[in-house]
This record gives C-alpha cells, structure tokens and sequence, in this order.
C-alpha cells in the first residue's frame, strides 16, 4: 500500500490507476533526489530502501558489490520482511556463482518467475534467504556506471508473477541513479584514501626529514667531538674530497678541498708512503674489511704530526671498488706516549735484569761464608759435646749461630730461586718417581714442626697414585712449602693431606691438597697471598715469621711444571691449598 494512496481495487477505473502510478513515481523521484543528497552510503541505503518498499512490493532486498581485487562480491540485506528469514549476508563469493554473479557477468536485468518451480534449472543462490522456499519471484538488477559493472540489486517476493513490467521499469530507473551513487561514493573511499595515504606520506617524509637531520647534526657533532676529518675519494676520476679539519690535519690550505689522490700522497712523509699504498692495495683486492693505515705529515706549524686514517670501500657487481669514504684523526699525543711506555719498558726490564744479577751474584757471596759459619758453629757444638763445663754456657749459642744460619741461608736460596725463575734461566729436570715416597720423605722432615704446634697430621694417598715424570726437586720444594705453612699457622688442629690421580682428556694428573684447621685468610688476603714478599698481615709476620716468598715459589714452580695452584680459605676457620701437575 502506498501512502496516502487508497487501495485500487480491480474494477478500478483508469483515473485511480493513474493516480496509483504517479505516486508511485513520486515516491521514486524522492527515493532519486535522497540519492542525489546524500554522499554516505549507509544512510542512504536506509533511505532509500524505506521509500522503494512503498513503490514496489517485495519482502527482500539484497546488495550485492564487486571486489575487483579479489574477483568476488560481497552480498548484504538491506530489506527483510518475513518473519524467521535470515537477514545473514556472504562477504565473499566467487564471481562465477550464484544469480547475482551471472547477473553481473551479463550485465542484463533478469526476472525470475515460479522460482520454485524452475530453480533446479537456475545458478544456486548465494543469498541464503533466497533458498528457504518461500520465494518464488526474482528481480536482479546490474548496478552499472560509466559503462562499469559495481554490482546487482535484487529483489524478490512470495508472489508468484510478482513483478510487472512497470515494475521493472521502476527498479531499473532507481539502479540506474542507486549505481551512480555508489561509484560516487566508492570514488569518494578512494579519495578518502588517497589523501590519507598521501597525508600519511607528507608525515612519514616530514619523520624521515626530521630524522635524516638528526642523523646529520648527530654525526656532524661526533665527528667534531672527536676531532676528526672526513675525506671521499671517487675512485674513477681519482678525485678526493676532504672536509676543513682534514685540511686542517693535513697541513693544506683551505676550508675543505677536492685533490687529486696523487696529490693526496705526497703530504705523506717519505718513509710512510709505501706502507700506506700496501694497506690500500691490500684493501681494494679484498683483503681486508676495512682499510686503516697510520703516517706522518708535516703540518702548517713545521711540526710532524701522527695521523690515523681510516674508511672502507664501495665496490660494484664484480667486486671491484668505485668509492672511499673514511676519517681522519690526529693520534700524535698516543704515539708520543707509546714511544714513552717502550722506552719505560726498556727501562724497566733492564732494571730488572740488573735486580736479578743482583740477587744472583749476593745470595752466591753469601751463600758461601754462611756455608762456612754453619759449618764451623756444627763443628764447635761436637767439640763443646767433650767438656763438661761448655755444655751449658756454650752450646746453646752455638745451636743459636747454626739455626740463624740455617734460615738466613734458606732465604737466599728462595731469593735465588725466585730470581732465576724470573730471569727465565730456571731450568727443568725431568726424572720419575714415586709420589708416596716422596709425601712421606717431606712429611718426615716436617713432623718436628707439626708436632711443635700439637698438631694432628693425617695423610690420605690414594691408591693408584703411583708414579709421575716431573721435576722432583720442585715438586717436593712446593708441597713442603704448602705444608710447613699449614703446620705454621695451626695450633692444637688437623693438619691433612690428600693426594689422587684424575684423567682428563687423555692426560693424567696428580692433585694435591693440603688442608688445616689454622687461623684461615680473608678474601682480600687470598688475593695478595701469591704475591713476592707478601703475608697475610704484619701482625702475622711478627707473631709467625717467613718472608713471603714461598707460595710465590710455589705459583711459579707449578707454573713451571705445567700446572697450577690456588686456595680457598675461612677467616678463622682454616685454609686448603690446592696443586695440580700433569703425570707426565
């Protein structure tokens, strides 16, 4: 029913008919001006749809519009009046199908009447709300502007000969104005779009702008902060490009300059020039990744000044290089400091030879007369052993004389020791032996000093020890210097030592543990105790004695030997030292 229309009644004369038809083209005409008005396409769908169910009847309405892109067309429903039918849309279905697709790919207006009845002989329907059996007449309208296809329209009703021919007339006239609106819509989107996209574009190169500025500022400011100069050589024209502070460094005039690379190597001093070219050639074959040479010049002041140069090439398909580019920098105030350290260093390690025939040559003079003086104060004590009356006044003194004498020459000996070690003319005498043995054969000569301090000694050798080839004087100096320390700074503890035999990666070796129970180190202490003349504190040189050089001897022998040492140690609580030698 029309609105404002009463309904026509079939022996209704020719005026009322007339006047059914002229509103039905004015409800068409606002239908086309709503068009005309409006750019958006969801209102205007709701509009429209809201006039046409006056001007033509129909329970559905469905749109169907091509994606180009994907060769498909979505379908969507704009009207549904039935009750329980599905108001459900496809978002994409192949061109080729349904009757919307053949619709589009003719390009004609298609009727379709007693759809029940004939729709075995039809194209399936994408639209699922065409296919429940309740339609039975079809109208498919093609959506076209200027000559391109954007879709179809379709309508459809229960009735069956639903649609008349005026009827088509009408739905025609309104997609032909319905497909203009959505191309202009659609070129609108892509409008939309495009200026988006090109606002997006504005922004990104104004970012980018932004960011090749900081960029430039960025390196403009680390290259000043580092006092450095730029320099770009084009290989084919052979012309090099330099920025003022390499102007500056090479001692040439002008703010920047362009030279030939000729030019360019005659600033270098003489002597410098072919280590230059070499590392250049080297670096445009393609071996090395980067090019960097060091050379002199003079500069502007008549001084010579250091240079370090440095770049990297460019190199085209086949590999050879067209472009350089690198900096520059003044490293004068480096290479004068280098020339210091070698000539500290020489310095030093003439010192040191001297130090070192130092000790060697006293510890040898001393050596001497205190042999002489133990021997004699030895030879004294038997006499003395004869008279009853020099027991007491005067043997005691001469234990006194041969015991200082004993230490004194113990120190020289590890003086000497540790001379020769860092002179390198320590050597090595190889010779196998058994490990038990030689445990027992220093544990005999320390049980005196072990049983000075009420200590207890427990000694765990493990079976298999056996043998090893190593330099038993060393071996046996270490582990007695490791075990009078452990009897030295123990009073009424344990004292033990345990000995095992490891492989590992084909290579045996011998591992010795000393432990105690004595007054321990702090973690600062550990970290000094390997040190020449160094004890734990002076506290404990005053109450225990030594002069530090021991465990000294003991790290350089191991050393020496293949192997190494270290300890771990509790304040108070005790300390383990550990060493480990290769069996052979």
């Amino acid at each position: 029913m029309i609105p404002g229309v009463a309904p026509i009644a079939k022996s209704a004369g020719k005026d009322s008919a007339w006047q059914t038809q002229a509103a039905r083209y004015a409800l068409l005409s606002e239908a086309v001006l709503l068009i005309a008005k409006t750019s958006e396409l969801e209102p205007l769908l709701n509009a429209v749809m809201g006039k046409m169910k006056w001007v033509i009847e129909f329970q559905r309405c469905s749109l169907a519009l091509v994606n180009e892109n994907e060769n498909t067309y979505a379908i969507r429903v704009l009207l549904e009046t039935r009750r329980g039918a599905t108001k459900d849309g496809k978002p994409a279905v192949p061109l080729s199908e349904g009757i919307c697709g053949d619709t589009i790919g003719k390009r004609q207006v298609r009727v379709i009447e007693n759809y029940v009845a004939t729709r075995g002989e039809l194209p399936p329907p994408a639209d699922e709300g065409l296919a429940d059996g309740s339609i039975d007449s079809i109208l498919a309208i093609p959506l076209q502007a200027y000559g391109k296809v954007l879709g179809c329209l379709v309508f459809a009703t229960e009735l069956s000969g639903g649609f008349t021919s005026d009827d088509v007339k009408v739905a025609t006239s309104f997609c032909t104005h319905l497909g203009l609106a959505i191309d202009r819509w659609q070129k609108t989107q892509e409008l939309h779009f495009t200026n988006e996209k090109l606002k997006q574009a504005g922004e990104e190169r104004e970012r980018i702008g932004m960011a090749l500025h900081e960029s430039e500022e960025r390196y403009a400011l680390a290259m000043e902060g580092a006092n450095e100069g730029l320099w770009d050589w084009n290989v084919g024209s052979g012309e090099v490009f330099g920025s003022p502070r390499l102007a500056e460094l090479m001692g040439l005039e002008g703010s920047a300059l362009t030279m030939t690379a000729d030019e360019w190597q005659a600033n270098v001093q003489p002597k410098d020039r072919e280590r230059v070219r070499d590392r250049l050639r080297r670096h445009m074959r393609g071996e090395t990744s980067h090019y960097t040479t060091e050379f002199q010049v003079l500069g502007k002041d008549g001084k010579l000044r250091w240079l370090l140069q440095r770049g990297v090439g460019l190199r085209d398909k086949d590999g050879r290089i067209y472009r350089m580019a690198g900096s520059m920098g003044d490293i004068t105030s480096r290479k004068l400091a280098e020339l210091e350290l070698r000539a500290a260093k020489v310095i030093a390690e003439e010192a040191n030879h001297a130090k070192t025939a130092f000790h060697a040559t006293m510890s040898h003079e001393l050596r001497t007369p205190l042999n002489a003086i133990i021997g004699y104060s030895e030879m004294l004590q038997e006499v003395a052993e004869n008279f009853q009356e020099a027991k007491d006044e005067i043997i005691p003194d001469l234990v006194n004389i041969t015991t200082a004498g004993k230490q004194l020459l113990s120190l020289i000996n590890e003086i000497l020791d540790l001379s020769k070690v860092e002179a390198g003319k320590m050597d090595v005498y190889l010779e196998t032996f058994s490990v038990e043995e030689m445990i027992r054969e220093v544990v005999s000569t320390l049980t005196p000093l072990i049983r000075k301090n009420q200590n207890t000694l427990v000694l765990d050798c493990a079976d298999d020890v056996g043998v090893m080839c190593s330099d038993l004087i060393k071996v046996r100096q270490v582990l007695f210097n490791l075990l009078a320390n452990a009897a030295k700074f123990t009073e009424r503890g344990t004292v033990k030592i345990r000995v095992t035999r490891e492989s590992r990666s084909d290579t045996d070796w011998i591992v010795f543990d000393v432990a105690d129970s004595g007054i321990g180190m702090t973690p600062e202490q550990v970290g000094e105790i390997f040190k020449p003349f160094v004890q734990a504190d002076a506290s404990t040189t005053r109450k225990f004695g030594g002069t530090g050089l021991g465990l000294a001897i003991s790290e350089k022998f191991c050393g020496m030997l293949g192997g190494r040492i270290s300890t771990v140690s509790e304040y108070g609580e005790g300390s383990t030292f550990t060493f480990e030698l290769p069996a052979n």
